[in-house]
């Protein structure tokens, strides 16, 4: 079969590289399956298998002026680099040992070996220069236009080898959008779900982030949830209800649902420290959800009793946008009202000024810096929120002064 579509692969810049491997190579894995299934991005990484070994995958490409980057070269793994853009090029192999992390591999020549050694079908899928595409084990064409993900032989097999082929079945099925679920790789899943744990948190987290930052990932969510998958990445992760309320409201609403949020609303628990630690998040996520933590409820109240703006200003515009998708989700009568429109409507477009005033500003007038100093601008700062954020700070000082130095009576 020759694809059109496939042809797009061939830039000038994997020409220069096929070249550089005198023809003797084929575009394999994610870009040939996403082009084929109508889902190939700029996002799409670029892979190429070649019958020859690392070091002379090296020193053809510098040869023709490329740069190589010995990214993965212990599984046969190198980088091309061309005016920036990364292409992984892999000497064909097969596994020769495995533990659930990682493999000793050798390097062939044959493309039916190289194609036994993949996860699933569907990812092992060569094509060349012209668009030709090459289904060495037969069967991942036909997957592929079926929209079902099956593993390669022996799912559990093909699992005990990688231990990551769990997270990444569901990873695959959710990015794909597929509903569909093969029935003898769940069958599969749910005994050596345990397994996960052995991999590094980091691993696991890259995987279930991807998963979470999916379109919509309910359907793969329910399914890690009855195979126990989620339940093994972290015991709290049984919410299913809070999750799907928030992400259905997120949805009629148009906010999007980011990891953490998500994460956020299918713990039980939602524990901070707990979570940071089992899931190595970053600084930034780890702060998000403690803002989530402590102040979500907060925020949405301060939505439908002050309004929009002053809430975003008070609690900043994401997590209000986060709140109103946990607070909005439990609300029946809510999600589809002219109310919520508008709110969502005036937190997306609205950028919270800052006050105009500072602590400076009193002491320029003879106020210590006192208890009493931080009430007057509590005050001031209310007042200037009740007028929608209009007053300026010379009308904010007048009203203070009139405060503290009211005209005599005569």
């Amino acid at each position: 079969m020759t694809s059109p579509k496939l042809k797009n692969l061939a830039s000038p810049a994997a020409r220069s590289i096929f070249k550089a491997l005198s023809g003797k190579a084929m575009f394999v894995g994610g870009a040939v399956r996403d082009i084929l299934s109508g889902s190939f991005s700029s996002k799409t990484d670029i892979d190429i298998a070649t019958p020859f070994p690392p070091d002379e995958i090296i020193k053809r490409l510098e040869k023709a002026g490329i740069k190589a980057i010995p990214t993965g070269y212990k599984h046969g793994t190198i980088t091309a680099l061309i005016n920036g853009k990364p292409f992984e090029i892999t000497s064909l192999r097969q596994d020769i040992k495995t533990d659930g992390r990682r493999a000793v591999v050798s390097y062939g020549t044959d493309y039916v070996q190289d194609a036994l050694r993949r996860d699933f079908t569907i990812n092992a899928l060569y094509a060349d220069l012209k668009g030709t595409v090459f289904d060495p084990l037969g069967t991942g064409q036909k997957d592929l236009s079926c929209h079902r993900l099956r593993f390669i032989g022996d799912p559990e097999t093909r699992i005990k080898e990688d231990y990551l082929r769990i997270l990444r079945f569901f990873r695959f099925s959710t990015t794909l959008g597929w509903d569909s679920a093969d029935k003898a790789a769940l069958t599969a899943i749910k005994p050596l779900a345990p397994l996960i744990r052995k991999l590094s948190k980091e691993r696991i987290k890259s995987e279930f982030f991807k998963i979470l930052s999916a379109p919509a990932p309910l359907a793969a969510l329910l399914l890690m949830h009855k195979t126990k998958v989620l339940q093994n990445i972290d015991p709290s992760l049984t919410n299913l209800q809070r999750y799907k309320k928030t992400a259905a409201f997120a949805k009629l609403s148009g906010i999007a649902v980011s990891p953490v949020l998500a994460l956020f609303s299918l713990s039980k628990s939602a524990d901070p420290a707990v979570l940071k630690k089992g899931l190595v998040l970053s600084n930034a996520e780890y702060h998000e959800l403690c803002a989530l933590s402590s102040f979500h409820k907060k925020a949405f109240a301060a939505i439908r009793k002050r309004g929009a703006k002053i809430a975003a200003f008070t609690y900043g515009t994401p997590l209000c946008l986060a709140a109103f998708c946990l607070g909005g989700g439990a609300a029946r009568d809510f999600t589809r009202s002219k109310e919520n429109t508008k709110i969502i409507k005036e937190l997306q477009h609205f950028t919270p000024p800052s006050f105009p005033l500072t602590g400076d500003d009193l002491l320029a007038l003879g106020i210590k810096p006192n208890k009493n100093m931080g009430i007057l601008l509590s005050k001031l700062k209310e007042k200037w929120l009740i007028s929608g954020f209009s007053l300026s700070k010379r009308e904010l000082l007048v009203s203070l002064k009139k405060t503290l130095y009211p005209s005599k009576k005569r």
